[in-house]
């Protein structure tokens, strides 16, 4: 894939930009170049990988939403959508977006009730020690998230 200049692109760790690029190639299977990003999330869904990789599964899920899915991708068009999911991660409009779709209520702070629900509205289901273990990791006192609390653990590479 050609790039412009390297401001016109969000920032990818690097990291999960060669995941992608080796996730795209195992999925060319059949060497045509195209791969069906459906296909990909129900794979990783079966593996695991969805847990362990939850930065690219979420990449690809927002691959597969109403109006976005051509069935098949290229190269060139998975990258497309791969820029555009982590522009909305690392701009602080994406950012907000994002933090809204969890403080449904609009209290200003992700709540557990709230971040649990949200996630089964994208069949994520947590239990009590997934949950624990993202309020340790993105609260800074382990019982809401700030705003500032999302800002700053979403712009960490891969949330670790």
């Amino acid at each position: 894939m050609k790039r412009n200049d390297p401001e016109d692109n969000p920032r990818i760790p690097l990291d999960i930009e060669e995941e992608i690029k080796t996730a795209f190639e195992l999925f060319d299977s059949d060497g045509s170049g195209m791969i069906d990003p459906l296909l990909m999330l129900q794979t990783f869904e079966k593996l695991g990988l969805h847990k362990t990789k939850p930065s690219i599964y979420a990449c690809i899920q927002s691959m597969c939403t109403k109006g976005k899915n051509d069935d098949k991708l290229n190269y060139d068009k998975f990258m497309e959508y791969t820029y555009a999911y982590y522009s909305d991660r690392y701009t602080r409009e994406g950012l907000k977006n994002i933090f809204q779709l969890f403080d449904e209520d609009n209290i200003g702070v992700i709540t557990r009730e709230s971040f649990r629900k949200f996630a089964a509205t994208i069949d994520i289901f947590l239990n009590r020690e997934d949950l624990d273990e993202v309020f340790r990791k993105a609260s800074t006192d382990n019982k809401v998230i700030s705003y500032e609390d999302f800002e700053f653990f979403m712009k960490k590479t891969d949330g670790k």
